[in-house]
Order: C-alpha cells, then sequence, then structure tokens
C-alpha cells in the first residue's frame, strides 16, 4: 500500500453525495484518523498505564491526542480519545493545524495550558481560551507557590 500525500488523504474527509432528491454529508471517520495519525496529532497506545486492570486489557490499543509540553514543559503527556471524539479532534486540528489538538485536550481536560502555550494561542487569534470557561493551569498554579 503506498501512503498518499496528507492532502489528497483530507480531500475525501467530507464526502456529500445526493440521492433521489435527497441530499447527505457523511464524515469519514477512518479517513480522517489517517489523516490524524499520518500528522502525528494522534497516536497508537494501549493501556499499560492502568495499574489496577487485567493484563489482557492493558494491553488493548488506545487513541491518544499528543499533548506534549501543552500543560508543563518537558512533559510526554496525551490525552485520551474516543472514537466518537475522532470528529471533533479532526475539526479542531483542521481549523488550527499548530494548535488545534491542544485546544481539544484543554477543553477535554477543562484546564488551561500552561502561559507560554496560552499566550501563543491567543497570539494566533484563532481560539479565544478565555470564554471556554476552563479551569486554572496546575502547573502553572504549582510554580507560582512553589516560587
Amino acid at each position: 500500500m503506498q501512503i498518499l500525500k496528507s492532502h489528497k488523504l483530507e480531500e475525501d474527509i467530507i464526502v456529500e453525495w445526493k440521492f433521489d432528491d435527497r441530499e447527505e454529508v457523511y464524515f469519514e471517520t477512518q479517513d480522517a484518523l489517517i489523516a490524524l495519525l499520518y500528522h502525528e496529532v494522534v497516536f497508537l497506545n494501549s493501556f499499560w498505564f492502568k495499574k489496577d486492570w487485567p493484563e489482557d486489557a492493558k494491553k488493548q490499543t488506545s487513541l491518544s491526542v499528543n499533548a506534549n509540553d501543552a500543560f508543563a514543559w518537558a512533559c510526554s503527556d496525551a490525552e485520551g480519545m474516543d472514537y466518537s471524539e475522532i470528529q471533533e479532534v479532526y475539526e479542531h486540528w483542521e481549523k488550527d493545524p499548530i494548535w488545534g489538538s491542544a485546544v481539544w485536550c484543554c477543553k477535554k481536560r477543562n484546564e488551561m495550558p500552561q502561559k507560554p502555550v496560552a499566550d501563543d494561542i491567543r497570539k494566533a487569534g484563532i481560539w479565544d481560551l478565555d470564554s471556554m470557561g476552563l479551569q486554572e493551569n496546575s502547573y502553572d498554579k504549582a510554580c507560582r507557590e512553589k516560587f
């Protein structure tokens, strides 16, 4: 199988068709997932970190949205993504390939990103973080309390 250029993959995510005067719009979840995986917005993982789960369950495949450095510097981080959330993650990323997935993680976690990331998101002018009702970033809060 040959991987097509990413822009070609993304052209077919939304399919519109007409049948007997009925128009339908269909979101191609599998194609969206291919684009998200290809662009490393999403990655495959397992549930290895679930200490109280049975060994077989820990080995199951999970989908995670990359959140590295969004909430804390030098921190490998991810937010789990359910199958039902693929379209929403894709739409965030499509709207803003730089910060869209981080904003989705913020919404899901209900937490602001760390201050430098929040400043860059605001500077880009695509998202209004302050209107989302997100909780204070726990990393920023801990740093302020410590220093």
